[in-house]
């Protein structure tokens, strides 16, 4: 079970894995996911492996009813196969959900304009969320998105 993990106002969580259970003379052993997004809540299942997984696999599973007290939970179902193997047990999320936000700092600047000008001349900036860049969401970073920020900045 993990530490109680601050999820709130987390846009598109997943959690990735890389997973391995190989079958044994007959024996599969199984592996489940849980969460839960309360202290005392019920644990809710996210994802069930009950095959043969040879070889190492990466798993992504979308994150659902994120909140400030969040849980992942794996379970272990041993039934005398090779067992169960995991590694590399990531969280990942967009944690600012600002339109205009493009370097993901919780504010709308002129820094974000000249990140998503270094975007698109090719300088990907090390923090970069293209959805918040694309002010219009009409899945283009343009002229018209720095113009519409710039816009939103000065009527502040």
């Amino acid at each position: 079970v993990s530490p109680v993990m601050n999820l709130d106002g987390a846009v598109d969580p997943v959690l990735s894995f890389w997973h391995a259970q190989s079958v044994r003379n007959g024996n599969q052993d199984r592996l489940r996911v849980y969460y839960k997004n309360a202290t005392d809540g019920e644990w809710q299942l996210l994802a069930a492996y009950q095959y043969s997984v040879a070889s190492w696999k990466n798993r992504v599973i979308e994150l659902p009813n994120v909140t400030a007290n969040y849980y992942i939970a794996f379970e272990a179902e041993c039934n005398d196969g090779y067992g169960i193997v995991l590694d590399d047990v990531n969280i990942t999320a967009i944690l600012s959900g600002i339109k205009g936000d493009a370097n993901a700092d919780g504010v709308v600047n002129v820094l974000d304009i000249a990140a998503i000008v270094a975007y698109i001349m090719g300088n990907e900036p090390n923090s970069f969320n293209y959805n918040n860049a694309d002010f219009n969401s009409d899945g283009n970073l343009d002229v018209i998105d720095i113009m519409s920020i710039a816009n939103f900045i000065i009527n502040q």
